[in-house]
């Protein structure tokens, strides 16, 4: 099964650099490829929130997506 782990990080923000790190060492650990957002799409650059909704777009390359906000910490 084709699946991956998806995170919207737009500009520069060092606070969440511990949670995508941990994120990334989550997604390797399950065996799944991680991508991380960080420019936005021109459909949503007046409502950089709604970047999230580009989750939806991986659905064409995988058919299970997780998305996980900038600030969430996976323990191992």
């Amino acid at each position: 099964m084709n699946r991956c782990v998806c995170c919207v990080a737009i500009g520069e923000n060092n606070l969440y650099k511990t949670c995508i790190d941990s994120q990334r060492k989550y997604a390797k650990r399950i065996g799944v490829e991680y991508i991380l957002i960080t420019k936005t799409d021109y459909r949503f650059q007046f409502h950089l929130y709604l970047n999230k909704l580009r989750a939806f777009d991986l659905l064409s390359d995988y058919e299970e997506v997780l998305y996980l906000d900038a600030d969430v910490f996976i323990k191992d």
